[in-house]
């Protein structure tokens, strides 16, 4: 595990098993994305209050400004390396949702093919069966792509509330589901 990285998030797990599980997981996460080799899912699912939204934004600010950019072939026939970019975009659930309720669905191609995407609040726009089929349709198209959600939902409510199919996005091929229900921070600490 990359000590820096961990020293960046800036998470204080206060002993705390969960927080400790989130806090490495997004560390062995962000060392794969580096590698990029063998792209997955990491989903923070679970309550709110947690520190789900704050090390994903960590984890793609830090990304962001240290390895958007790469040397690579532009072609495999190529031998020349040149610096290429990696598209990638945090997007908040309801941003998604109100774009395309809009009637704008340009915003479709960039979440189906950005080398990373990061959906924060995930469900918390689930409310007809459009919803329901656009995040099907957008999940289906990420398999096998750099892909982190957190939602205050848990998996199973996922399946239950939305629907089973999205559920099962979340736990496919080498995807990895962290369970984040735990205190939330403002309550630690707090004296009954």
């Amino acid at each position: 595990m990359d000590a820096e990285f961990i020293a960046y998030l800036d998470f204080k797990t206060l002993g705390d098993n969960k927080l400790e599980a989130m806090q490495n997981s997004v560390a062995q996460f962000m060392a794969e994305l580096i590698e990029n080799k063998h792209p997955r899912w990491l989903s923070l699912l679970g309550s709110s209050g947690t520190g789900k939204t704050h090390l994903t934004k960590k984890l793609f600010n830090e990304f962001n400004s240290k390895h958007k950019y790469y040397m690579g072939k532009p072609d495999p026939l190529c031998d020349i390396e040149i610096t290429q970019r990696r598209e990638i975009t945090f997007f908040d659930s309801s941003f998604i949702a109100n774009t395309l309720r809009s009637g704008d669905y340009s915003i479709m191609s960039r979440l189906k093919s950005e080398h990373l995407i990061v959906i924060d609040d995930f469900g918390s726009e689930m409310d007809t069966e459009f919803m329901v089929a656009k995040w099907i349709e957008i999940l289906h198209s990420r398999e096998r792509k750099w892909t982190m959600i957190n939602s205050n939902y848990s998996l199973s409510e996922i399946a239950e509330q939305m629907d089973k199919r999205i559920a099962s996005r979340f736990i496919r091929d080498r995807n990895t589901v962290i369970d984040c229900n735990t205190t939330d921070y403002g309550f630690r600490g707090v004296q009954k």
